[in-house]
């Protein structure tokens, strides 16, 4: 089961991500706002029969940890 990090976008876009680990390179999804962005990795993680889900801060800290599904 993948896990799905929620954290700020990094690019200049700003925002939030789903991404399936810390580096830039596994992003999915770009949301607007944190809990959109939760939302979207809480579907994703559904869909694939479930999975850890981890909440980063605006610091890159997990702040919040999961069990989806």
């Amino acid at each position: 089961m993948p896990t799905r990090h929620v954290r700020p976008d990094d690019s200049d876009r700003g925002g939030w991500v789903v991404a399936t680990s810390r580096d830039s390179d596994s992003v999915e999804s770009h949301a607007t706002t944190q809990g959109e962005a939760v939302e979207r990795a809480r579907r994703a993680l559904l869909d694939q029969g479930g999975g850890p889900l981890l909440v980063h801060g605006t610091d890159g800290n997990v702040r919040e940890e999961r069990s989806v599904g």
